[in-house]
C-alpha cells in the first residue's frame, strides 16, 4: 500500500505527482528486474531512476530526476555569487517504526544556511522513498532561497544547525546522506571536491 498526503498529490516536481512518480518508476524497476533476468543488465548494476537519459513520452532528459531543474537553479546562483554552497545537501534517516526524517541544507553564507526538514511515513509499497525525499527537499530548500534572497527570514545559524543534525544523528538510524559541504556526512570538516 501506498501511502500519499494531499500536499504530494497535488503538488508536481518535473510534471510528476508522486504517486504517478512511484508507479510509473515501479514499473520501471520490474522492467529494470527482468532485463537483468535476461542477462541483458548485469546483476550488479543498481536500479536508479534518476540515471534514465530518456522515455518516450516526454521531451526533457533525465525524466525522473526530480529535482534536476531546482538543483540547476541553486547552481546558477552560487555561480553568481548569491549561495557559498552549489548544490543542496541532505541526511536521511529512518525512526523506530521505518518512517524516513530528512533534513536538507544549503550554505548561503559562512555562517548561515537554509534548513528545511520533511519525512514520509513507512510504505508496504516497493518504493525509494530515501531518494525522493531529499529531492522534494530541494524543492524546499529553493523556497527558503527565494523567501531568503527577497529578504525574508529563513536562514539559520550554523551553530543552530549543527544542533539539529546532532539531534537526527541521534535520533534516526541513518540511511543516505549527500551534498558537498563539510556537513555532508554529518561531521564537521571540509569534504574533498
Amino acid at each position: 500500500m501506498l501511502r500519499i498526503n494531499s500536499r504530494y498529490v497535488d503538488k508536481k516536481y518535473r510534471g510528476f505527482d508522486l504517486l504517478t512518480y512511484f508507479t510509473e518508476t515501479w514499473f520501471l524497476a520490474e522492467a529494470f528486474e527482468k532485463a537483468q533476468a535476461d542477462g541483458i543488465v548485469p546483476y550488479d548494476e543498481a536500479f536508479d531512476p534518476t540515471c534514465i537519459i530518456s522515455d518516450a513520452r516526454r521531451e526533457w532528459k533525465f525524466p525522473f530526476w526530480l529535482s534536476l531543474d531546482v538543483q540547476n537553479e541553486i547552481l546558477a546562483l552560487h555561480k553568481s555569487g548569491v549561495t557559498a554552497s552549489d548544490l543542496v545537501s541532505h541526511w536521511v534517516g529512518v525512526d523506530a517504526e521505518e518512517n524516513h526524517r530528512c533534513i536538507a541544507w544549503l550554505e548561503v553564507t559562512d555562517t548561515l544556511m537554509l534548513v528545511v526538514q520533511t519525512g514520509m511515513r513507512r510504505q508496504l509499497f516497493p518504493a525509494d522513498v530515501t531518494d525522493v525525499l531529499w529531492q522534494i527537499s530541494a524543492f524546499d530548500i529553493k523556497r527558503t532561497l527565494d523567501a531568503y534572497m527577497r529578504g525574508e527570514s529563513g536562514a539559520t545559524r550554523i551553530g543552530v544547525f549543527e544542533q539539529l543534525l546532532a539531534q537526527y544523528k541521534n535520533a534516526y538510524r541513518m540511511c543516505a546522506f549527500g551534498g558537498y559541504t563539510r556537513y555532508s556526512r554529518g561531521e564537521r570538516q571540509d569534504a574533498a571536491r
